[in-house]
């Protein structure tokens, strides 16, 4: 999990710079790439990259948990044998409530990323969102934040059960056909929900004490770029999912069968 987030945390930085971007500051992802390199130097590619590192294992023990929480509510006797609407709903709650932690996390890597010479590190970026407004502060995007979440991780259950059984109709399905599986199910699901990514960041890069609302950063987003606005940066978003999910999904089965109960015969 930590190795692919350091592969991934590159096209993160990118893609978040790209999306909160002054209208005309990068001509697309390999100039943003280009100039900040160039600029600041190629550490600047992992600024924001020790949030998701220490939060991603604790949002994990989250997500899946409560997904298997809200799978078994709708009636489902397990994930292989629920249905589409089952997966759908299930993997909605569980992205919702891995938000009390995705939100701060976020906030922080998207603050490091895109404001360079301003936070010291991460500390002192949530010392100053706390000083300027309180711990509420660290939740700033979180209505984004679950609008992003909520289809999201209900595409990505659904899309990946859905592929697996495919490729692989056994219980427990081989480690290469649920990486392959979570390739696709990466790819489908940040092309799914992408233009919400891109509201969340802009909200959550404005300065302490600036709000806006998902409607309100919509309208100018497009009123400034365009539809082409709400897609920019996904090239490196999809770059960026393919590592991560490749990695995630065969972990998830191998621990699934670890702990799973085993029958008795």
């Amino acid at each position: 999990g930590s190795a692919s987030i350091a592969a991934g945390e590159p096209f993160d930085t990118i893609k978040v710079r790209v999306q909160t971007q002054s209208p005309r500051a990068f001509r697309g992802t390999w100039h943003c790439l280009v100039s900040s390199i160039r600029v600041e130097g190629w550490p600047v590619l992992f600024r924001g990259m020790v949030s998701p590192l220490l939060t991603a294992s604790l949002i994990n023990a989250i997500l899946f948990p409560a997904f298997n929480t809200a799978l078994a509510v709708t009636g489902a006797k397990d994930d292989k044998s629920a249905s589409t609407l089952q997966l759908m709903g299930a993997g909605m709650a569980a992205g919702v409530v891995q938000c009390v932690i995705a939100t701060p996390s976020d906030l922080v890597k998207c603050k490091l990323q895109t404001n360079t010479g301003r936070y010291v590190g991460n500390m002192d970026c949530i010392g100053q969102i706390v000083k300027a407004q309180g711990i509420t502060g660290l939740f700033k995007g979180n209505i984004a934040t679950m609008l992003r979440e909520a289809p999201a991780f209900g595409i990505w259950f659904t899309t990946y059960h859905g592929v697996v059984r495919q490729i692989d109709e056994s219980p427990s399905p081989a480690w290469w056909a649920s990486a392959l599986a979570g390739a696709a199910t990466g790819v489908v699901t940040w092309t799914a929900i992408y233009p919400l990514d891109v509201i969340k960041s802009i909200i959550q890069t404005l300065p302490e004490g600036r709000e806006a609302s998902v409607r309100e950063v919509l309208r100018r987003l497009l009123q400034q770029r365009g539809v082409v606005g709400l897609y920019a940066g996904l090239s490196a978003t999809i770059f960026r999912a393919l590592p991560v999910n490749i990695v995630t999904f065969p972990v998830y089965e191998g621990c699934y069968q670890l702990l799973a109960p085993k029958s008795v015969h």
